[in-house]
């Protein structure tokens, strides 16, 4: 298996032998990116180049493809990730495939590769022999974390939201993050409203334009 990159392209070349003929599947990822929200992944084009489909002497080969998605790298057999795009097994001539733009819906926002498998079904006779190879890959990062800054602002509107007037009008407020990992934050919160002390923390987590934020404050 041969890798090249070309620009933000992943482009994998793999030789299939059949017989005594030597021919080259090629595939191809194109624009593969999540939404801000990282809730939907679209890849603008994914296409694959057979050579090695149709008739031979005693039989034939059918040939197909799989695009899915899976988190972490791609394994080297097809079936595990969610399925973007399926092209069945029964191709008999070469040619190209390609699917144009394609979108997922994605169950968090995490990193994930597109993986895309080509398959075969071998015929001679009455023996039939299916196979599957890793094509390409392209990697897709997370959507950007907040920031230190966006964390506090997202704490201080978590506040105001929950307690009113009990925060906006409190006394001796006191606010701080840290970053627990890349893009989440804790943030340790205390104030006083009148007689009442108020303390606490904020988890702060996710892509920046939609975090997850978790407030455990209480009365002391």
């Amino acid at each position: 298996m041969r890798v090249k990159k070309l620009g933000g392209v992943v482009l994998v070349l793999m030789v299939l032998i059949t017989g005594s003929s030597d021919a080259a599947t090629t595939g191809l990822i194109d624009g593969a990116e999540l939404n801000e929200r990282g809730t939907i992944l679209k890849v603008r084009n994914v296409s694959v180049t057979w050579d090695a489909c149709g008739f031979r002497s005693g039989g034939a080969i059918l040939c197909g493809a799989v695009a899915e998605v899976t988190s972490g790298s791609c394994p080297e057999e097809h079936g595990g990730g969610l399925v973007l795009w399926d092209y069945d097994v029964n191709r008999t001539y070469p040619g190209t495939e390609s699917t144009g733009p394609l979108e997922l819906k994605v169950p968090q926002p995490t990193e994930y590769s597109v993986c895309l498998y080509v398959l075969r079904e071998e015929i001679y006779g009455s023996l039939t022999a299916n196979s599957s190879n890793l094509l390409a890959q392209a990697f897709v990062p997370a959507p950007r974390g907040a920031t230190e800054g966006e964390a506090l602002s997202f704490t201080r509107r978590a506040l105001i939201k929950k307690f009113k007037a009990r925060f906006k009008r409190g006394t001796k407020k006191k606010l701080r993050c840290i970053e627990q990992k890349p893009g989440e934050f804790r943030c340790a919160v205390r104030w006083k409203f009148r007689k009442s002390r108020f303390a606490g923390s904020v988890r702060v987590k996710g892509p920046a334009v939609a975090p997850k934020i978790v407030v455990s404050v209480a009365r002391r």
